[in-house]
């Protein structure tokens, strides 16, 4: 099987290019660039199994003046009705705190020219009047009723991703797929035009959005695929159809939802089990749980690739050297399949502007993804040297001589020791004191007192200089640590951001490294922001304080 370009299969409505969507930090989206002409009200329609309704219709003997459905194309499909922009499908989704339904009215406002909804829309528009009470203020405007407007959402996203004949990479995992997604994007982009989940869209929401940006230029699609229980997986793969599937590492993350590691990694293998028999699987083979798929999918699969650090593997790395700042340089090593396609057993030194060994397996996932597309060693080395990550994924700033790492998006147990073992090296290279700012780690269920006592102890044996605990759960974190021997007057705990952040503030001096992971419920990048705030005042109202993003 040979993914070197592609060939494309375009719709059969000719895409036009008007104005577009862009992601912003945290998988939030924009509206700020292109669009393209997507499909018609009559398709939508006929692909969701949706009643169009016409709203506003021409007065008897005035049907010319009515669109017909089939002749009114939408450039975009949007469920916040604060980004809609002209032309634009609103799909209204009911919330836990707001239902999309009571904002139809705003988005026909906005430009909206058709809402997919499964209940009674509100088509007022709060504060500004009725979308209806202006002559004609509806006409052109259509209502597509569906049964579930999410389930709708889906199919419709569905239908369009197989308007394309390309490979998709689907990327899933308990810790590292986001980063993981971000550095396959970047390698195959020094190739291929590729699109890619923005920040972590990755629900049964995010991927669809990202599939309707899916047009004739694209190449590749890199998406990625999260879940909170068994089937979604599923689910997002029959949207997405992978060709190509990648999995990190199995922990217990949700574990309050799925009940146990087994059943995490039965979910996360759902990607596997999607894919054709033609598809190649790339798999962790430091996670024992994801080497034992190897070993299930290489007799139905085309391909199995492996990739690590610590076991026999496709892609490996050796001589791993981290450079503090400039991210980390290793060699990479190849073995099995992955020699066979690139006809050596070693392609020489590749760099990562990321810290820490956890980095270095999510780059050899990459590189092993490269090698599949058949891209030469030189390309897939100036892509991963290039990459750039989501944010408040190893965002390093320094202000006033003090380092900051912002890795607050979210926590797990493989992910804190991770982020542990990553300060303990960059203290060893940089000098000065390592300051380990620690949260929640949310939805763990039962395993929540373990599993934060075992990070206590795994900074207590790494030798971190300070520990501040953040949070009711992080209670635990601190308490062990104490128990396994961080001295008195190394560890502290806050219940909130403001009385943490000023601890940080008094234990971080010049050279001092200060490191900041936590679930994201917890939402410590406040805490980042009050940091930072604070060190651009010690240096004298921030005009003085020397300050840049160093790792993304």
């Amino acid at each position: 099987m040979s993914f070197a370009r592609p060939s494309r299969r375009p719709p059969g409505e000719a895409a036009r290019r008007t104005e577009g969507v862009a992601p912003v930090a945290g998988g939030e989206r924009v509206r700020t660039g292109p669009v393209r002409r997507l499909f018609s009200v009559a398709e939508v329609a006929r692909v969701t199994g949706g009643q169009i309704e016409r709203l506003d219709p021409a007065p008897d003997g005035g049907r010319d003046r009515t669109p017909d459905p089939a002749e009114v194309f939408l450039t975009g499909v949007e469920v916040d009705s604060r980004l809609i922009r002209q032309g634009d499908l609103f799909c209204a989704l009911p919330g836990e705190r707001v239902d999309g339904h009571d904002f139809v009215g705003r988005a026909f406002a906005a430009g909206a020219l058709a809402a997919l909804v499964s209940r009674e829309p509100v088509l007022a528009c709060d504060g500004r009047g009725a979308v209806g009470g202006g002559s004609g203020s509806l006409s052109g405007r259509f209502l597509v009723r569906v049964p579930e407007s999410l389930e709708a959402l889906g199919r419709l996203a569905a239908w369009h991703r197989r308007r394309f004949d390309l490979p998709v990479v689907g990327v899933t995992g308990s810790v590292g797929k986001t980063t993981t997604k971000d550095l396959i994007a970047s390698t195959l982009r020094r190739r291929f035009r590729v699109l890619a989940t923005p920040g972590n869209l990755n629900t049964d929401i995010g991927l669809p959005l990202t599939l309707f940006e899916l047009g004739p230029e694209h190449e590749v699609a890199c998406l990625e695929m999260g879940m909170r229980g068994p089937g979604e997986i599923e689910r997002l793969a029959a949207i997405a159809r992978p060709s190509v599937g990648v999995l990190t590492i199995v922990g217990p993350v949700h574990i309050e939802l799925l009940g146990s590691v087994e059943a995490i990694a039965r979910a996360k293998e759902e990607l596997l089990w999607s894919l054709p028999s033609s598809g190649t699987a790339v798999l962790n083979a430091d996670d024992e749980r994801v080497a034992a798929m190897a070993r299930t999918h290489r007799e139905r699969l085309a391909r199995v690739l492996t990739y690590g650090l610590e076991r026999p593997a496709d892609v490996s790395a050796r001589s791993i050297d981290h450079e503090g700042e400039e991210g980390t340089r290793f060699e990479v090593v190849l073995a099995g399949r992955a020699r066979e396609l690139a006809g050596a057993s070693g392609i020489g030194w590749f760099r990562v502007p990321l810290a820490g060994r956890h980095s270095v397996s999510n780059a050899l996932a990459a590189v092993a993804v490269g090698l599949l597309f058949g891209m030469d060693p030189e390309d897939i080395r100036s892509g991963l040297a290039r990459a750039e990550v989501s944010a408040m994924r190893q965002e390093v700033f320094d202000v006033g001589g003090v380092r900051v790492v912002n890795d607050a998006y979210n926590a797990s147990p493989p992910s804190m020791a991770a982020a542990v073992a990553l300060l303990v090296e960059l203290r060893r290279k940089r000098g000065g004191k390592a300051v380990a700012v620690l949260g929640d780690m949310l939805e763990l269920g039962d395993h929540s007192e373990p599993a934060h006592r075992g990070v206590g102890r795994t900074v207590a044996a790494a030798g971190i200089d300070h520990l501040v605990a953040v949070g009711p759960q992080a209670a635990a974190i601190a308490e062990e640590a104490r128990k396994a021997g961080l001295g008195p007057g190394r560890v502290a705990w806050f219940a909130d951001v403001p009385e943490a952040a000023e601890e940080v503030l008094r234990l971080a001096g010049p050279g001092d490294t200060v490191l900041v992971k936590a679930s994201r419920g917890l939402r410590l990048e406040r805490l980042v922001e009050r940091v930072l705030a604070g060190l651009r005042e010690r240096g004298g109202g921030g005009g003085t304080a020397e300050e840049g993003c160093l790792c993304r």
